[in-house]
């Protein structure tokens, strides 16, 4: 994720999620890096679990 340099989209999703103070603006001026996230999460292999 970081390597991808999602991981700050991937924080800003979280607190909106918690309904963090700030999370909207933040969403709002970076609506990009957070559809570049979400397309790459949908995408990435995550590890399984045993």
């Amino acid at each position: 994720m970081q390597q991808a340099e999602h991981l700050e989209a991937f924080v800003a999703h979280a607190w909106q999620a918690a309904r963090m103070p700030d999370a909207a603006e933040w969403l709002q001026k970076n609506e990009a890096k957070l559809h570049e996230f979400r397309t790459w999460s949908a995408s990435f292999q995550w590890p399984k679990s045993k």
